[in-house]
């Protein structure tokens, strides 16, 4: 069995908080071998926070598994705020299969980490990711606006990182970095002096592998990356392909 935990699980009635403060510490741990999770607007409503220094969400169990949802089917936000600490699985998205979901990491000190997985945006859904104040996120591979075959929605994503102290930094040793617009609508905007990192971690390991950034990755996408405002930097490794034509096409008999 997973080891899971669902707030606000069911449909639009259901409602639910979480509240990690004052060096507080959630987590959802799993056995070797079984998958786990945590969602947080799983068809209903839901706001929370982890917040003050010692404060912590985390998942553990096998660095390959594990996932953490926010708005999933439903609408959720969440703040990492005052020095608090979220710590995801291999899975993390923000808005999810209809819902709509956004994550907040504000203040000096406050971490998001997802060092063993991806970090999608709005994943046939709607999804928001602020990182400002000098708070920090990590991951291997940021998705911001993608879509799900055989769902009707469009993913639409949104991040702003912002601030003097704010980074956001990609270390996927093999594959893709950063992708907006992965058959979807995605937006990245870099202002005031923060520092999106694509490049400094794991450099050496992507010799001789892909490691790029995929700006409008697929026909029908849209996509944008703005940086303004002195100091402001994004710092990507490899090649940056904008404005990708790859499409899915059924398969004719025989093939």
């Amino acid at each position: 069995n997973e080891a899971v935990a669902n707030f606000a699980s069911g449909d639009a009635r259901s409602a639910a908080n979480l509240w990690i403060i004052e060096g507080g510490r959630f987590e959802v741990a799993s056995e070797a071998g079984r998958n786990y999770g945590l969602r947080l607007g799983n068809g209903g409503s839901f706001a929370g926070e982890v917040s003050g220094a010692g404060s912590l969400l985390t998942l553990s169990g096998d660095a390959d598994k594990g996932y953490f949802h926010i708005g999933e089917g439903g609408q959720a936000g969440f703040l990492v705020g005052s020095g608090g600490r979220l710590e995801g699985g291999q899975w993390n998205q923000i808005g999810l299969n209809g819902g709509e979901g956004t994550l907040h990491v504000l203040g000096l000190g406050s971490q998001a980490v997802f060092a063993r997985g991806s970090l999608t945006v709005g994943n046939a859904a709607a999804g928001g990711l602020l990182v400002g104040m000098g708070g920090s996120l990590l991951a291997r591979q940021l998705n911001v606006g993608s879509s799900q075959a055989g769902r009707p929605e469009r993913g639409m994503g949104s991040v702003t990182l912002e601030g003097v102290g704010s980074v956001i930094t990609l270390n996927n040793p093999d594959g893709h970095r950063l992708a907006l617009g992965d058959w979807g609508g995605g937006g990245l905007l870099v202002r005031n002096g923060a520092l999106l990192d694509g490049m400094s971690a794991n450099a050496a390991v992507c010799a001789g592998r892909w490691c790029g950034s995929l700006i409008g990755h697929a026909a029908g996408s849209d996509a944008s990356l703005v940086v303004t405002g002195a100091g402001s930097e994004a710092r990507l490794l490899g090649q940056m392909v904008v404005g990708g034509t790859q499409r899915n096409a059924v398969a004719s008999d025989g093939w």
